[in-house]
């Protein structure tokens, strides 16, 4: 029974980021999703051109939008942008340190690196539940990382192995917006069986994702921005400037699903 609120905040930044040029668009060994093949022929495109901030990424909260699948009204789809003000290999350093997101993130028990290449890396998670007699989460993600070209960073990461997340298909891309600045751009697609917490209504489950997506993506700043925070400090930090500027995590309006997703491999009606 799939009872975790916000499946995925701890996995939208989860990978290494070394890897050859041409790495990360090779096939990954996960569990592929109507998603997984259109996805990766838009992040094709995106990545050939120029750095595209959204109006409103500069302001230093993410701007995140929540995309609707005709047919599933509860697969999550979330698209989100910041520019977080250090340097990309600063921004990069953060997300290698996988072994300290449990305490960058809320909610995780463990993370392990089983497997690690230049370009691919195997991981496997432990998420804990915060409801008595419900036991932790484990499930295996897998990452192919890349620098398709200089001042570009990508790394994709798609599920593996798990018994409640049916799908997940995600990527983030790094981009030097000029001296001591970073563009940061994520896109997450994930299906789980959310057992009794489907109960609690369509607006309550993606308000609970929204907000772990965007408080993971502020952790990261957070620690970007101020290399001498702990990690548990950066999440302290993060948590506190969400409040501050008033982030409601609400979903008022799910976007129809992009164009790239209109070709072969697109949710069918």
């Amino acid at each position: 029974m799939f009872l975790l609120l916000g499946i995925l905040l701890q996995l939208l930044a989860g990978s290494g980021l070394i890897g050859s040029a041409s790495a990360w668009d090779e096939p990954m060994e996960g569990v592929a999703s109507r998603y997984t093949a259109p996805f990766l022929e838009m992040l094709r495109v995106r990545v050939a051109g120029p750095p595209l901030p959204s109006p409103g990424s500069e302001t230093g909260s993410p701007v995140f939008q929540c995309i609707d699948t005709e047919g599933a009204p509860l697969l999550m789809g979330f698209e989100q942008q910041v520019v977080i003000e250090a340097p990309m290999e600063a921004v990069s350093a953060v997300i290698e340190r996988m072994e300290r997101y449990p305490e960058l993130f809320s909610g995780l028990a463990e993370v392990q690196v089983e497997r690690q290449s230049a370009s691919h890396w195997s991981t496997r998670w432990e998420q804990r539940i915060p409801l008595l007699f419900v036991p932790n989460i484990h499930y295996q993600m897998e990452y192919v990382i890349g620098s398709p070209i200089p001042g570009k960073r990508l790394f994709r990461y798609q599920l593996k192995a798990s018994g409640d997340l049916k799908s997940s298909d995600g990527a983030v891309l790094l981009e030097t917006l000029g001296t001591g600045r970073t563009l940061y751009s994520e896109w997450d697609f994930y299906e789980a069986d959310w057992g009794i917490a489907a109960t609690f209504g369509r607006g309550w489950l993606w308000r609970r994702n929204a907000e772990g997506v965007v408080l993971s993506t502020l952790a990261i700043k957070a620690k970007s921005e101020k290399p001498g925070l702990t990690e548990s400090q950066a999440r302290e930090l993060a948590e506190t400037w969400a409040s501050q500027q008033g982030l409601d995590f609400e979903c008022r309006a799910w976007l129809p699903p992009p164009a790239w997703l209109k070709g072969p491999g697109a949710p069918q009606k």
